[in-house]
């Protein structure tokens, strides 16, 4: 899947942070791992969002305004014939809810065990650092803008 290879990468370098007290990782160190967590973080919640964009488009059998109009219905037959959903408008709906599900139990579970691998404590305070600390939000800012930007042709 997708996100295990993130995953993997990411525990592997989650690993080797982790060092015994002697050894100390710097301020900044933490800081860049926080950044690389982040940045992957916010690539598996594009990849969702963009799974969720690319299914509300619908198929040959339903168009994006149709499947807006039945999906909160996905589940209650008698709102499904009310609003006449053909066989085929009723099978990209059960296929749609099935990847959506899927897809979103694997993101839950990659963000968390990201997290875990990472800190959970430690990732809640760098959330909240970055919230009341501007120096260590400046610092914060720098990173991301010095990761190297996509290219897009």
């Amino acid at each position: 899947m997708r996100y295990s290879l993130i995953l993997m990468l990411f525990i592997a370098t989650g690993s080797m942070a982790q060092t015994p007290p002697a050894q100390q990782t710097s301020p900044l160190q933490d800081l860049k791992q926080y950044v690389i967590l982040t940045d992957t973080l916010n690539k598996l919640t594009g990849n969702l969002q963009n799974m969720f964009t690319k299914l509300s488009k619908g198929d040959a059998s339903i168009t994006p305004k149709r499947y807006a109009q039945l999906s909160p219905y996905t589940d209650n037959q008698a709102k499904l014939t009310e609003l006449k959903a053909t066989p085929g408008e009723v099978a990209y709906l059960k296929k749609a809810g099935d990847i959506s599900r899927k897809e979103s139990n694997d993101y839950t579970t990659a963000f968390q065990s990201l997290v875990e691998a990472y800190g959970k404590s430690k990732y809640k305070s760098f959330q909240e650092k970055l919230k009341t600390d501007p120096r260590l939000k400046r610092s914060y800012d720098s990173l991301v803008a010095l990761k190297p930007q996509k290219v897009t042709k």
